[in-house]
């Protein structure tokens, strides 16, 4: 699937993962969708822009925020 900005997006088969923050604690969330430079997740928990998190083995800074949750950007 492709979305507005042109980028393919991959939805995950099992959905649910977890958020490991940079202090070692973590967070079930559901990954909503996976485009090809990160993730789109929902959570419990909004982190700041820019907090740096692991989502399952993905590793990046969160860059934005949405209505359903945000969008980690992975290296």
């Amino acid at each position: 699937m492709r979305d507005g900005q042109g980028q393919e997006r991959i939805v995950p088969e099992n959905p649910h993962s977890t958020l490991i923050f940079s202090d070692g604690s973590a967070l079930g969330c559901f990954v909503i969708d996976m485009p090809t430079t990160g993730a789109t997740v929902s959570a419990d928990f909004e982190p700041a822009i820019g907090s740096p998190l692991a989502v399952g083995r993905s590793v990046g800074p969160v860059v934005r925020h949405f209505q359903e949750g945000f969008a980690v950007k992975v290296h």
